[in-house]
């Protein structure tokens, strides 16, 4: 089950990859691999690797719009699948000691 649910958000985020040229969906892909075990609360805590892609993409969204496009990836992606946790999903750039200039959610705000 949980090799399933992994398997179809890796399916979404290459099917959304086509977005953007620049920084856009492609380079969400590996935060959404790296985290899915603990956004679906399978894990207590994220991974490493989750943390080291969060730190990837916060490093490289440097200007509002990248990190709108972003933004707007995850916010096609994370309603697509109900076993996201939100909490888990809030909790993640500070377990991972990461800024991020949104809250990723069902309803995330991507007006920045």
């Amino acid at each position: 089950m949980v090799k399933c649910g992994a398997a179809v958000l890796v399916i979404a985020v290459v099917v959304m990859a086509h977005v953007s040229v620049d920084l856009g969906c492609m380079d969400i892909g590996p935060s959404v691999i790296e985290c899915a075990l603990y956004a679906i609360g399978v894990v207590g805590q994220p991974s490493l690797g989750c943390c080291r892609e969060l730190r990837r993409l916060s490093s490289v969204a440097r200007t509002t719009i990248d990190r709108r496009r972003i933004c707007f990836c995850y916010k096609q992606l994370v309603p697509r699948y109900p076993n996201v946790r939100d909490a888990a999903l809030a909790a993640l750039p500070r377990l991972c000691g990461v800024y991020m200039p949104f809250l990723v959610s069902r309803n995330i705000n991507c007006g920045m």
